[in-house]
């Protein structure tokens, strides 16, 4: 039998084993497993998608951005000066030339979601934390499909903006109440037993040790 200094020092050794080294040495291998070098190179892209445009001829520019937007074909393209609409498409062209490497890059964030979220259900301290992440809307999960909201709220915006701009209208010519400040209602999706489940598992393993262990006494 132990004495009681060695139990309470056992089960310290065990909660930071739980909370804070397994977590740690989870996190890292994750980050290191499944690195994320797109995240620079997809900023690099699409400045240099959108910078090198200076460069070209303008129908290469607006090319890509009416193949996107065929609603604006009609608007002419001056050659000799500044027009807003070749300004948007460098803009979009930028877009496109970052848009399969971010795509990458989100695989990559997912897939490291995914592992950790497999890994936490043999661990129950980072299942919860996982899970009231999820709960509190803070997860990646989550993150990401702000972001997609983001980019869909960001088209629509475009598309009210762009023929105005295009016409050169005032901006009198806008109706700015339709234009009030917009909230993300994110959609949850969340299971309380698959929250209490891997604490549950783990609590019975540790019960069935513990009787077991009584019986030698």
């Amino acid at each position: 039998m132990k004495n009681s200094s060695f139990n309470a020092l056992a089960l310290i050794s065990i909660w930071v084993v739980l909370t804070i080294l397994f977590p740690a040495v989870v996190n890292n291998y994750v980050i290191n497993k499944y690195q994320v070098p797109e995240a620079l190179d997809a900023m690099v892209e699409q400045r240099d998608g959108y910078h090198e445009k200076w460069d070209l001829e303008k129908n290469a520019t607006m090319t890509g951005f009416y193949e996107a937007y065929p609603q604006f074909n009609n608007y002419p393209v001056p050659e000799d000066r500044f027009s807003w609409i070749w300004y948007y498409g460098m803009q979009h062209m930028g877009d496109l030339a970052a848009k399969e490497t971010s795509a990458e890059m989100m695989e990559k964030i997912i897939l490291r979601n995914t592992i950790s979220e497999k890994v936490a259900l043999f661990v129950p301290t980072m299942h919860a934390q996982l899970s009231f992440n999820n709960l509190a809307g803070t997860d990646m999960v989550s993150h990401l499909s702000f972001l997609k909201a983001l980019t869909q709220f960001h088209e629509q915006l475009r598309l009210d903006f762009y023929p105005r701009i295009f016409d050169r209208k005032p901006a009198n010519s806008v109706n700015w109440e339709k234009h009030d400040t917009k909230f993300y209602i994110a959609e949850y999706n969340f299971s309380w037993i698959y929250l209490m489940l891997p604490t549950f598992f783990i609590t019975i393993v540790i019960t069935f040790f513990g009787l077991f262990n009584l019986r030698k006494l």
